[in-house]
């Protein structure tokens, strides 16, 4: 008898820079193309640094989902290019992490099916710094990376 499945992809490091992101910025990865592959799920993680000095004692982060149905409109006018981005109406809350102690790192992930039932064709993932300060300023201090699944019969 046949037996469904999880099935793995390749992991996806989409470019996003967040060194020296400011506080209250936002910051919207390269769009994740899933159009061919049709994963059903990912688990996305993400890893900051938050800068020497100033971070708030209620510093934190949070994580938006910018998508496209048809692979061309986005979200809030994304791009779908890595860029700053102010998420409004269209995109998605995923989930926020404490970030409040100086010059440390954070790590944090979740599921996408904890707000889509399936992924979009394309999405994006999109990183507010409410930290109280800015990002620390060295790029290999910050991974974006996304875990994409499916299911499959055995």
């Amino acid at each position: 008898m046949a037996s469904v499945k999880l099935a793995y992809e390749s992991t996806q490091t989409p470019t996003i820079t967040l060194a020296s992101l400011a506080n209250g910025a936002t910051r919207a990865c390269t769009a994740i193309d899933n159009s061919s592959a049709l994963d059903l799920d990912a688990v996305v993680f993400l890893q900051i640094k938050t800068g020497g000095t100033g971070v708030s004692s209620t510093g934190h982060v949070d994580v938006y989902i910018v998508k496209s149905l048809d692979g061309t409109n986005w979200d809030d006018g994304f791009s779908g290019t890595d860029s700053g981005l102010s998420p409004v109406v269209g995109s998605t809350f995923l989930f926020s992490f404490p970030a409040y102690v100086n010059a440390s790192s954070f790590l944090a992930s979740e599921r996408l099916s904890k707000v889509f039932d399936r992924l979009p064709k394309k999405f994006s993932i999109c990183v507010v710094n409410n930290t109280g300060a800015a990002f620390d300023s060295t790029a290999a201090n910050f991974k974006l990376i996304v875990a994409p699944d499916y299911l499959t019969v055995a």
